[in-house]
């Protein structure tokens, strides 16, 4: 299956610094690509839009919106790792980020610490969202037996039809289109409950029929019980 390539969110208005950090991860090997965001909306949409891994915000150029995009980054995404990046790297400013829910304060002059930071949470992003993709697995695996059990006990065409719909998208998205096996067996369960549905029908219709038969029959018995006891 598929998976789209993860992304750093670069917070900072300096593309130059973009440019720098995209480098070091090329250089050292680490699969990320950069994306700028200079404004918190533009930051809020970039995260909702990427497979975000982690966050750099910059201090410089941006230090008054930092404490928002702290904020936003804490409440919506708490698992991301969130690293602030300062010209001052001194302990009380690293302090600061830190009770804002920074999980880093790496000064932009060191670009070995840097880079030792860098991998270190993008290692910890990939065993997070590969943890969630485990989980994401179960709970359409749930899914998925769940549509199998509701397309053997549809009555209709419409909601065999429906459910046929929904369990093959699982199936996709737990195994991507390469799962032959998958879909030949959804395949053969929606078969199954077609012909059920039309089994359905067919006795559904006898049981109007007889019951139609046996109305007329009850007309005509009372018809005649009311003739045999008037003519006594």
């Amino acid at each position: 299956m598929f998976m789209p390539q993860l992304a750093v969110v670069y917070f900072t208005p300096d593309i130059a610094a973009v440019a720098l950090v995209r480098e070091l991860l090329e250089q050292n090997g680490m699969g990320a690509r950069v994306v700028q965001a200079s404004s918190t909306v533009e930051f809020a949409q970039t995260i909702e839009d990427t497979q975000t891994a982690l966050i750099l915000a910059e201090e410089s150029g941006l230090g008054s919106d930092l404490p928002r995009v702290f904020s936003i980054a804490r409440e919506r995404w708490p698992e991301i790792p969130l690293i602030c990046l300062t010209n001052r790297p001194e302990v009380a400013e690293a302090a600061r980020w830190f009770s804002l829910g920074a999980d880093d304060c790496l000064s932009l002059r060191s670009s070995a610490f840097c880079i030792a930071a860098l991998r270190r949470a993008l290692k910890m992003a990939n065993m997070l969202l590969e943890k969630k993709r485990w989980q994401q697995r179960g709970a359409g695996t749930t899914r998925l037996l769940k549509a199998m059990q509701d397309l053997s006990e549809a009555h209709d065409l419409p909601t065999v039809q429906k459910t046929v719909a929904f369990a093959e998208r699982e199936v996709i998205a737990l195994a991507g289109t390469q799962s032959p096996e998958l879909l030949e067996t959804l395949t053969d369960i929606g078969a199954v409950a077609i012909s059920n549905v039309r089994m359905y029908a067919e006795l559904e219709q006898r049981i109007k029929d007889r019951t139609r038969l046996l109305e007329e029959t009850n007309r005509e018995l009372e018809s005649c019980s009311f003739s045999v006891s008037h003519d006594l």
